[in-house]
């Protein structure tokens, strides 16, 4: 996404957690956002909902509503800690399908009360692909499993679909002047090439009333 468009990341790692010490904010430096993947490592457990949670305060905190915004899940095992609620960051013990639960609840949360569309990527042989689905079909956005090989492409991938999605119009302007008389059924034609993205048509014009 960085380099060609206006878009930012952020990270958040979760194991037990999700704590700040681990999160990177919203940002386009691509150096420091890879120095950051960089410095983590596996652990042991996994609260997918208190990397939602985190990643939905943040985006909320860092961002505006008018914005695009979208959260990608990446993980190679089952969930297995709890958040108490919405706003927890901090894993819990309690039944996996507790856990599993609260993670789809915090993508139903991220996409219905704030808009924030979440994906979910599984790779490995341990992944819950049930959940992960879970999460994306309730977070209004797409599953994908890849192994560890494929992951840049399954990125791209995803890249390509978050650019696609955010993509509000393209801007024609037509310059000059241009007198007419309008009638109750004129109208304006433009000829245009539909482009990979999704396109449309936003029309604006100014009219200098006179008498006539």
């Amino acid at each position: 996404l960085n380099g060609t468009t206006l878009n930012r990341v952020g990270l958040v790692a979760y194991s037990t957690d999700a704590l700040d010490s681990n999160y990177h904010a919203l940002s386009n430096n691509n150096v420091s956002l890879k120095n950051k993947v960089n410095s983590w490592g596996p652990t042991d457990y996994t609260c997918i909902c208190c990397g939602i949670n985190k990643a939905v305060s943040k985006s909320v905190a860092e961002s505006t509503p008018d914005k695009f915004r979208s959260i990608v899940v990446m993980s190679d095992g089952i969930a297995n800690r709890c958040c108490s609620n919405f706003n927890d960051y901090t894993g819990s013990s309690c039944s996996e399908s507790q856990a599993k639960q609260q993670a789809i609840n915090s993508a139903c949360n991220a996409w219905q009360t704030y808009g924030i569309k979440v994906y979910a990527v599984g790779f490995g042989s341990d992944t819950d692909t049930s959940t992960l689905q879970g999460i994306a079909n309730c977070g209004n956005g797409s599953y994908y499993y890849s192994d560890v090989s494929n992951l840049v492409e399954v990125y791209k991938q995803i890249a390509k679909d978050i650019i696609e999605a955010a993509y509000k119009e393209q801007t024609i302007e037509y310059a000059g002047n241009a007198f007419t008389k309008l009638y109750p059924d004129s109208y304006i034609e433009f000829d245009y090439t539909k482009t990979s993205l999704p396109y449309g048509l936003v029309a604006t014009y100014e009219k200098k009333f006179t008498d006539d």
